[in-house]
């Protein structure tokens, strides 16, 4: 639809002079979203002082539109940096295009079979660990053991081996850009000043950009002896017949080893978490999984078959999206809900806010995971629920992010029960991806899936 002339700019609070709202966005950037669309509306504009204007969707139909019916006005603010480069991420218009269907045949179902293959033998190191944390039964930050059990597992799909375990050096840099990037956003982070580790960060970059080099020229001389990521895409030609250049791999590789982990780490983690909270929730996935795995480990063909065990990571999803707002520049005026879109100004909707909307989710804030039952799929517009985006830059790695974290949950589940520390306060932060502010302290408790196995049969 054309832009009204005398469509007025949407309401929204007035801020503070010359900054605007953005102090309080940087205080609170959940809440001050929660509380805009409480107040005003669906759709909520910030004036962010020197930062330019913010206008907040909060209805499936007004993301429809910016991600499905007119994507070519909006597009991604956000560039990749020298970390993720011209990846899928944040590659745009023509090129994007080419990277995506080139990157396509690296997540064909025909390559889920060696995915879960990889997945399970990724979790070999974590069940070590839990049988010495069971032992000691003292408290640990399972968000760090999800960190180190999904970076392997993601590397062994990338790479066919744990990127971390190719050097000290490779695995200090890659923790160190992985902590320097998740750092709580603050207004020292947004202000053009020197922060502290740059160096070390920039430092860090390179040399884990020389080892995923020398991979990718480790693939290209033994074309067809790996089945995994990187060995799809130095064979994915585009419509020309063209290869992808060394720097296009190094930087669909890393995009793919960032951003592959960092969301499930972070999806993982509320999991355990709710599936603390949700004692009755986690006995029914135990159920499954008694019934479906008994004690063997997941494979292609039984991992489809835990439809509860699903439901629990797509309604932790709906909660706790790890990517809890998404941004668009507006290049055109435009005109969405009977308001002007001032063309440069930046659109944005939240998965966190708009997944606790009371029209679309009755009793938004309890967690059930019956909301995704088969027979219940489709009562909600598509755009009340997008924790993977929406339209033509829907995540292309949406589908291995739920094996992964399947496979992560069943493996746990056939031996441990996770608890949470007593006494632990659990809240949210909103940085990079959302997570538990101070980490998630539980202690494990070695509880067989046998035993489950065995009420099941009633024994």
């Amino acid at each position: 639809m054309p832009p009204s002339i005398s469509a007025p700019l949407p309401p929204g609070p007035k801020g503070i002079w010359f900054l605007g709202n953005a102090l309080e966005q940087l205080r609170d950037p959940l809440g001050i979203f929660a509380r805009g669309c409480e107040r005003y509306g669906d759709i909520v504009h910030y004036g962010m002082g020197p930062g330019g204007t913010i206008i907040l969707l909060n209805h499936p139909d007004y993301v429809k539109h910016v991600l499905v019916n007119n994507p070519q006005n909006y597009v991604k603010p956000f560039q990749g940096g020298k970390l993720l480069g011209n990846g899928l991420f944040s590659s745009q218009g023509d090129f994007w295009k080419r990277q995506r269907r080139m990157m396509q045949p690296a997540f064909h179902r025909a390559r889920l079979a060696p995915m879960v293959e990889k997945a399970v033998e990724g979790t070999r190191s974590m069940l070590t660990r839990l049988e010495a944390q069971a032992r000691s039964a003292k408290p640990f930050d399972v968000e760090q053991e999800m960190t180190w059990v999904l970076r392997s597992i993601v590397s062994q799909s990338v790479f066919s081996l744990d990127i971390t375990e190719l050097s000290p050096t490779v695995r200090d840099a890659f923790e160190f850009v992985m902590a320097f990037g998740r750092r709580k956003i603050s207004i020292w982070t947004v202000l053009p000043l020197p922060r502290p580790g740059r160096r070390r960060y920039k430092k860090s970059i390179e040399i884990l950009e020389n080892a995923v080099y020398e991979l990718v020229r480790q693939r290209m001389r033994t074309p067809g002896e790996h089945q995994d990521q990187l060995s799809a895409m130095v064979a994915a030609r585009d419509t020309q017949g063209e290869p992808m250049t060394d720097k296009q791999l190094r930087d669909e590789a890393m995009t793919l080893l960032v951003a592959g982990h960092e969301a499930t780490v972070s999806a993982m983690t509320w999991v355990w978490y709710l599936l603390d909270r949700h004692p009755e929730v986690q006995r029914k996935v135990r159920e499954e999984l008694a019934t479906v795995l008994g004690d063997a480990p997941p494979t292609a063909q039984t991992l489809p078959q835990l439809q509860y065990t699903s439901q629990v990571f797509a309604e932790a999803l709906r909660l706790y999206p790890p990517a809890w707002v998404m941004g668009r520049l507006a290049k055109e005026e435009d005109q969405i809900g009977g308001y002007t879109i001032p063309a440069k100004c930046t659109v944005v909707f939240s998965q966190y806010v708009m997944h606790r909307h009371p029209t679309y989710w009755e009793d938004p804030e309890r967690f059930d995971p019956e909301r995704f039952a088969p027979e219940r799929k489709g009562s909600q517009p598509r755009y009340a629920y997008f924790p993977f985006g929406g339209g033509q830059r829907l995540c292309i790695g949406d589908s291995l992010a739920e094996l992964h974290a399947l496979v992560v949950m069943a493996t746990v589940l056939q031996r441990y029960r996770l608890e949470l520390e007593p006494g632990f306060r659990v809240e949210p932060e909103a940085g990079v991806t959302l997570r538990p502010a101070n980490g998630l302290r539980v202690i494990a408790h070695p509880d067989p899936l046998a035993v489950t196995t065995r009420r099941v049969a009633g024994v």
